[in-house]
């Protein structure tokens, strides 16, 4: 179980822990699978910030709101330039690589792959 800010809500995320709107009442209950659309409804009824279901990141600085953490990142990316290096002169390629980088820098575009 982790919190993450409703902002970073993406489709087929779960609920962990009830959700209650600025009085109270309830609006998801745990198990209920949410959709990007719920960000900006949560947001308008005053929640801020919702617990999920998956890996509990704790307090560690080295992960973001998504629960990427850093030093994975960055040894993905690490190992996406050593894969790519025989292809400098294939623009076909680079655009691969491109996009693969910009997919690993921010977590929020895998969204639109599912």
């Amino acid at each position: 179980m982790k919190k993450i800010k409703v902002e970073d809500v993406v489709d087929g995320m779960v609920v962990a822990r009830l959700i209650e709107d600025r009085l109270g009442r309830s609006i998801l209950k745990p198990g209920d699978q949410l959709k990007l659309t719920f960000s900006s409804r949560l947001a308008k009824w005053g929640v801020e910030e919702i617990w999920i279901e998956g890996d509990d990141v704790g307090d560690d600085a080295s992960v973001d709101s998504n629960g990427v953490d850093e030093k994975n990142r960055e040894s993905a990316l690490s190992k996406l330039n050593l894969q790519f290096e025989k292809y400098d002169e294939d623009s076909h390629m680079l655009l691969i690589k491109k996009i693969t980088q910009h997919y690993l820098r921010d977590p929020r575009l895998r969204k639109y792959l599912k």
